[in-house]
């Protein structure tokens, strides 16, 4: 269009530590919604799944985290993070294994008491942060209420109605070509339809 984008709707899938460094670099404000992983509650086996690090309070002066008991967790070491043939560096965070073992929350929240909690911080904390803070706004839900209605509704329609469920085409430009041609059909047929 030749413009910038401003902002991005996306599903869940792009709520990504490396998506949200992109945005942050590009003056794009990313919307979409924050799938953390809730470990809490009963898990199978009848054990139960630890705490999750979204119920710690990250003390910004401080730079550590406080617990659900009131323990401090101090930055003991950073460490490389590999996934996806991507690196990135966390600092790590770890409660005073005396505090872990008298806790009366031991159970659902330090695998090993002995050694003590342990979370972990990336660098892009402070994003995913705003951005679940963002998406939980009455705004932030009528935008995802949105996506689903308008932006998977064309997704599904790609990938029932145009054969868009994989690229038939070899290499990059090609694909781009291709899906560059079903996205011009799409907003065509759209366009007729709304009579826009």
């Amino acid at each position: 269009t030749g413009r910038p984008v401003k902002e991005a709707l996306a599903d869940s899938a792009y709520a990504t530590r490396p998506n949200l460094a992109l945005a942050r670099e590009r003056g794009v404000l990313l919307c979409a919604p924050w799938q953390s992983k809730d470990l809490s509650g009963p898990a199978k086996g009848g054990k139960v799944k630890q705490i999750a690090k979204e119920q710690f309070v990250w003390l910004e002066e401080e730079q550590a985290y406080r617990c659900q008991e009131g323990h401090r967790l101090d930055f003991v070491r950073e460490r490389l993070y590999r996934r996806n043939e991507k690196e990135s560096r966390l600092s790590e965070y770890r409660c005073a294994a005396s505090h872990c073992r008298e806790c009366p929350r031991r159970a659902e929240c330090a695998r090993n008491p002995k050694t003590g909690r342990t979370v972990t911080r990336n660098a892009y904390e402070k994003e995913i942060a705003e951005l679940r803070a963002r998406m939980a706004t009455p705004e932030g839900k009528e935008l995802d209420r949105l996506r689903k209605t308008t932006v998977e509704r064309a997704v599904a329609d790609s990938k029932g109605h145009r054969g868009q469920r994989r690229c038939s085409a070899r290499g990059r430009r090609l694909a781009a070509g291709g899906r560059g041609v079903s996205a011009q059909a799409t907003n065509t047929l759209h366009s007729q339809q709304t009579g826009g």
